[in-house]
């Protein structure tokens, strides 16, 4: 039997668009050039633990992370989402310069933005 080759092609377009993940979608992530919306440090009392399937593998995440980001302490393994508001920037995206984010070293940072990419020494892109 054979297989036209457009079947063959249009068949792995699809798929490689399937494994495709989009990045986020504007009205996800919301901006705020007001530093002091921004809620104080706060103590992270207790972290629960959740699976969530990343790149077709199963990860263990300490936090995600949705909301304000900006005043915080990050250690463990972090999933930020989307659903955020950061602060804005007009020239570059060191958007988390003025913030007092803390990220602990050997903290590994997975960024749905980003699709899904890790950072395994925390998330420098944005300081």
């Amino acid at each position: 039997m054979k297989i036209p080759i457009k079947t063959v092609l249009i068949f792995l377009i699809a798929l490689v668009l399937a494994a495709c993940k989009a990045e986020c979608p504007p009205e996800r992530i919301s901006y705020s050039d007001d530093l002091s919306s921004f809620p104080p440090k706060a103590v992270i009392e207790e972290l629960t633990q959740t699976k969530m399937e990343i790149k077709g593998e199963q990860v263990l995440i300490d936090r995600v992370i949705t909301g304000p980001v900006c005043n915080d302490t990050w250690s463990g393994v972090i999933y930020v989402t989307c659903d955020i508001q950061i602060p804005v920037w007009e020239r570059d995206a060191f958007f988390f310069q003025d913030c007092d984010l803390e990220i602990e070293p050997g903290t590994q940072v997975y960024v749905e933005a980003h699709k899904d990419k890790l950072y395994p020494e925390g998330c420098s892109c944005h300081e």
